[in-house]
């Protein structure tokens, strides 16, 4: 169902989506543009994050722009549909990414959660939009 214990497998899916969302939105007319680009966007975000972490120490205080960016991420994916598999895996890689759930899934200790459905269909929706082989590896549990 999934890959499982290798980040490395995540990252290239991620790199795929990725070429692929660049290409399609170098087209200029792609059917769910608003979704690629809503892709590209939160990507920079948490590039952006990251990097601000590593050069300071992060609060213990929640920080509220933060979570009003992720509600309207949020927003945004739940009022904006897709199209296509390339649109469903950018939608679904979004919320993976946002809630951690290759890493809550990769460490389910008692079987599938609802983590592994959703990333069963960002496996699915990668495979219609031809960036995986149709068969995926199935969980070890």
């Amino acid at each position: 169902m999934m890959p499982t214990g290798d980040l490395a497998e995540v990252e290239h899916l991620h790199a795929e989506l990725m070429n692929a969302i660049a290409l399609a939105l170098a087209s200029g007319r792609h059917r769910d543009q608003d979704l690629l680009f809503l892709f590209q966007w939160v990507h920079e975000v948490g590039q952006a994050e990251a990097m601000a972490g590593l050069r300071s120490v992060a609060s213990e205080a929640p920080d509220r722009t933060m979570k009003m960016d992720c509600r309207s991420v949020l927003r945004s994916l739940v009022c904006t549909p897709a199209h296509t598999p390339l649109g469903i895996a950018a939608k679904l890689a979004v919320a993976c990414a946002m809630f951690d759930a290759f890493t809550v899934a990769q460490e389910a200790p008692e079987g599938p959660v609802a983590p592994h459905v959703i990333l069963s269909a960002f496996f699915d929706a990668m495979a219609q939009a031809q960036l995986l082989p149709m068969e995926r590896p199935s969980l070890p549990h």
